[in-house]
């Protein structure tokens, strides 16, 4: 639920009601500094329990190209590679969980 709220519900609250320039602003702060951190905390809560939980870093992933392309631009390229960023972020941070732990 949290997922949603960061990756879909946030970026819909950013194009609807923030003016353009503050807009510009409040996408670049998600883009760079929100989807990071959730992703590194997604994943890092992964890592308590890797066999039921390991999907949360790519549903995390997915969860942010479905906002992004509804809400900025349907289709762009530009989305995947952040996209794969977050997945890298989440995948690594719930392996390094999962290391420190054993």
């Amino acid at each position: 639920m949290a997922s949603v709220f960061v990756m879909i519900v946030l970026p819909g609250c950013v194009a609807a009601f923030a003016p353009s320039d503050a807009g510009l602003f409040f996408g670049i702060l998600l883009l760079f500094a929100v989807n990071p951190a959730y992703s590194a905390v997604a994943g890092t809560f992964a890592g308590g329990n890797i066999s039921k939980m390991w999907g949360f870093p790519a549903a995390n992933a997915i969860l942010f190209l479905f906002g992004a392309w509804c809400f900025f631009d349907m289709g762009d390229p530009a989305f995947w590679g952040y996209a794969a960023i977050y997945l890298m972020i989440g995948m690594a941070s719930m392996l390094i969980r999962r290391k420190v732990h054993l």
